[in-house]
């Protein structure tokens, strides 16, 4: 059964004081406004991170399983101040979840832009520099933007005759 508290009652004077939001509890206390009034704090935050996932660009998964929880948990992360918010924000995560898909898709764009043109400058290489590319590419299973230089051996040491016979 319910419980009445009245504008008298100390145990409901003190139960007014924690409400936030006005309720039937502050009504039924004479109208009274809350005593814990609600303010905007800035932190903790909540930042999204996208990832493609099966060939598709996913933030959150609504499916009500372990493994979609557990990725949701991977596109979250809860930033206390604003160097932490900073810190998160140079590495890729945005404050919503729009806004980290969108981030996604201009980073992967990026990325196979800069592929495109360096495929075009490797049509316009010798036959061997082709092949060193091609050798590159199936070291890896991203894109390249660019092919890494091979060291080239250098000129061999002088041989000091004294550390021969020593």
């Amino acid at each position: 059964m319910p419980r009445l508290w009245t504008e008298n009652d100390p145990e409901g004077m003190e139960l007014l004081k924690w409400e936030q939001f006005p309720s039937p509890m502050t009504y039924a206390m004479g109208n009274k406004p809350p005593g814990n009034p609600y303010v905007y704090r800035e932190f903790p935050k909540l930042l999204y991170k996208a990832h493609r996932v099966a060939g598709v660009i996913k933030c959150m998964d609504p499916a009500n399983t372990p493994e979609a929880e557990s990725f949701s948990r991977s596109c979250t992360m809860k930033v206390n101040d604003e160097r932490e918010q900073s810190r998160a924000l140079e590495s890729g995560w945005r404050p919503s979840i729009e806004s980290a898909i969108e981030f996604l898709k201009a980073k992967e764009e990026a990325v196979s832009t800069a592929a495109a043109e360096r495929a075009y400058r490797d049509s316009k290489m010798s036959e061997k520099a082709q092949k060193e590319a091609a050798e590159a590419d199936a070291a890896t299973e991203h894109h390249l933007a660019e092919i890494p230089e091979k060291k080239k051996r250098g000129r061999p040491r002088k041989v000091q005759p004294d550390s021969i016979a020593s």
